[in-house]
């Protein structure tokens, strides 16, 4: 039978959930389980799981020890169901009354199994977990080879582009099947596309920073420094666009600019939020600029708000996001274009280049 394995956690609400998670798979596999094995040990299986529901401990302590007393079993279901019921255990209470211990069970085949029959959709999780084990104690019998297949099913249909993804599930293959070489050959594979990838990420950002066009303000020193494909003055039309501004003593801040425009007349723009693939975002209030020559333009700079660059990545990987400018008596949508979307993922870029200080 699975080893028990502690581990501590301080927060008594999450040792709940994670028990009404194992009761779940565990009443899941009894289900399966009783019309295959209308015998004693599936109803000592069945008795263990209703004593922890009711709370009954002790009779859920005689059960679980005779359950533990069988050992392995032969038959792969009444496996899953005798390992569920042994996972109910319940928590011991730490010194420390905020902290208590939950019984996990150890990593093995039959554990990864049954999660996989309760939800065939967790098998990317799954697959990350045994690829960040440093190493996995599973006898290479029936049950590791169904979870090998499985996680094979997963892996084959993996588009090479997702080197990652099929880094990990060629890492937990080598975890469950070491003999099998060409698994690890795999993993190199992938490892070596991510690391080209990476340096041409490197190369990439470098050579947007180096495209940025920079103003210098002769007062005092300051920069600001914007993309080729913005636009060069306000008053041409609305956009949302990322610049990187830079303090005369070389700090270095990412701004998140907003830019309303009209011929029409003023909007006198009080406030204004984004769709971004239906979900809408209501963005800080400031005080918003305006000016005017021939057109009128008003807008709002975020300067070192990780809310609003949390949104800009939101925004560049759109399918389709809109700017509502909200004045004090009418409002004006905007569409955010293809061109704004690329501006914005390459002066993402260009900032993970050039850092927040200028001697970097």
């Amino acid at each position: 039978m699975a080893a028990q394995l502690s581990i501590v956690y301080s927060h008594s609400q999450h040792v709940k959930m994670v028990h009404s998670m194992l009761r779940t798979s565990a009443l899941f596999v009894l289900v399966s389980t009783s019309a295959a094995f209308p015998n004693e040990r599936a109803e000592t299986i069945a008795k263990c799981v209703s004593a922890f529901a009711t709370g009954d401990q002790s009779g859920f302590a005689a059960t679980a020890s005779e359950v533990r007393s069988w050992g392995n079993l032969e038959d792969d279901a009444l496996q899953k169901a005798a390992t569920a019921c042994l996972a109910l255990a319940p928590t011991e209470t730490a010194k420390d009354e905020e902290t208590v211990a939950v019984p996990v069970i150890a990593n093995t085949a039959e554990e990864f199994l049954a999660r996989l029959d309760a939800d065939p959709n967790s098998v990317e999780q799954i697959v990350m977990e045994i690829a960040e084990l440093s190493t996995l104690s599973m006898p290479l019998d029936d049950r590791a080879k169904r979870l090998e297949a499985a996680i094979l099913a997963y892996a084959r249909p993996l588009p090479a582009a997702k080197a990652n993804e099929n880094r990990l599930a060629y890492l937990a293959l080598t975890k469950i099947n070491p003999d099998d070489a060409s698994y690890a050959s795999k993993v190199e594979q992938y490892q070596a596309a991510l690391e080209a990838q990476a340096r041409e990420d490197e190369r990439r950002k470098a050579a947007i920073a180096k495209q940025l066009i920079k103003t210098t303000a002769e007062f005092d020193g300051s920069s600001w420094y914007r993309h080729p494909s913005s636009p060069r003055y306000q008053d041409t039309r609305d956009y949302v666009t990322l610049y990187i501004v830079e303090s005369g003593a070389g700090v270095r801040s990412l701004e998140f600019f907003v830019n309303y425009t009209s011929r029409d007349g003023w909007l006198f723009v009080e406030g204004a939020q984004i769709n971004v693939d239906g979900k809408i975002t209501q963005l800080p209030p400031t005080q918003w600029a305006r000016d005017n020559d021939t057109e009128i333009w008003e807008w709002a700079a975020y300067r070192g708000n990780e809310t609003m660059i949390k949104l800009a990545k939101q925004i560049a990987e759109s399918d389709r996001s809109v700017i509502r400018f909200n004045g004090q008596q009418f409002y004006d949508d905007h569409v955010i274009t293809d061109t704004e979307k690329k501006v914005i993922r390459e002066m993402l870029l260009a900032w993970d280049a050039m850092g927040p200080s200028a001697s970097d």
